[in-house]
């Protein structure tokens, strides 16, 4: 939870804690990423895992507002997010993650990437305002409780 601490951004917050919880567990995430017109970053989300025909209570979103050239025309009412959500592997299997994706696309939603396997550590470096410090503990304490783990069932 320290590492959490440092973070104001109550969606960054939970991100950050989705990947801490998946690097203690010695879990890869998943990351589905589109672009979403929307009201604001919550009814990006909303649309985001609505569109997906995915849970909401699985996972952690992030909507960003897009900030790219063709993002210009803009209608009034609405703006373009760049929308990620990220799943852990238990949660969400590569098949589902595929699902999801073409969900999207088959919903008309632009700009849609997924990615399988995603190393939870290297992500929390990337997002701002962690302690480089503090994650660099809790990446050793992390590996320690992901050997320690039992492994699950087959």
């Amino acid at each position: 939870d320290s590492i959490l601490a440092d973070i104001a951004d109550p969606a960054l917050k939970k991100k950050a804690k989705l990947l801490a919880d998946a690097a203690i567990a010695g879990e890869t995430v998943q990351r589905l990423s589109a672009k979403l017109s929307a009201a604001d970053a919550d009814a990006a989300c909303a649309s985001a895992y609505s569109k997906a025909a995915m849970s909401s209570g699985k996972g952690a979103c992030v909507a960003t507002p897009d900030t790219s050239a063709a993002a210009g025309r803009r209608r009034l009412s609405a703006t373009t997010y760049n929308v990620e959500l990220m799943f852990k592997s238990s949660e969400v299997s590569d098949d589902a993650l595929a699902a999801a994706a073409n969900e999207l696309k088959a919903n008309g939603v632009e700009g849609v990437t997924s990615k399988t396997s995603v190393d939870p550590m290297q992500e929390l470096k990337a997002i701002p305002g962690i302690d480089t410090n503090k994650l660099q503990t809790f990446d050793r304490e992390a590996k320690e409780a992901a050997a320690a783990a039992p492994s699950p069932p087959p």
